[in-house]
């Protein structure tokens, strides 16, 4: 037996009457796509009822290569593959401490078509913060596991299918990380072609 509700005073809206709007809306995309090159894809995020707080508290914390002032973003493989000591000094602001009042995070990776492989996973700070460039090399090397793991599971989306034949480690770009509620940050991507 079904049972419909119909509420006199807010009768149902038509769908093609229904707006996109809402006011999580930065939350949940976060870097404006016209701040990408043409030839890049955000990753679009999980907008459901777990990935959505109801408060914001910190800014995102954003990733951007010295030299490239008009575009967001860092290759994850550039994180990982170099030395760390020459990572602050390719990232603006790289020696800005972020997260001193956290003993650690909850970071959050997810794919579409990969929800059965998210990767949800603490990380420890030290007492004085981490930098930029520090979070950013972390944050690299655990997409890095999250890729490594997800590229053998099938996929419920080939548009954003990971391996060697598909979206490989290389093309994928961290641009930011949003804290989507209490102590939880969300990586937002991007790829290149």
């Amino acid at each position: 037996m079904n049972y419909t509700h119909v509420n006199p005073l807010h009768p149902p809206i038509a769908n093609n009457h229904q707006s996109g709007f809402t006011t999580l809306d930065c939350a949940l995309t976060g870097v404006n796509d016209t701040s990408l090159p043409s030839n890049w894809r955000r990753v679009p995020q999980d907008s459901s009822p777990r990935n959505i707080g109801s408060r914001h508290p910190q800014s995102p914390i954003t990733f951007q290569m010295c030299g490239r002032p008009k575009v967001m973003g860092v290759g994850v493989s550039d994180l990982i593959g170099r030395n760390p000591a020459s990572i602050p000094r390719m990232l603006i602001g790289g020696h800005d401490l972020y997260l001193q009042t956290k003993p650690g995070i909850i970071l959050c990776i997810r794919w579409p078509g990969y929800q059965h492989s998210a990767l949800i996973t603490p990380i420890t700070i030290g007492s004085g913060g981490v930098s930029r460039a520090v979070l950013g090399e972390i944050v690299a090397e655990k997409i890095k596991i999250f890729y490594d793991v997800a590229k053998y599971h099938a996929t419920s989306n080939p548009r954003w299918s990971l391996g060697v034949q598909n979206i490989r480690l290389e093309q994928i770009v961290l641009l930011s990380l949003w804290n989507t509620h209490e102590n939880y940050w969300q990586a937002e991507m991007a790829i290149h072609a």
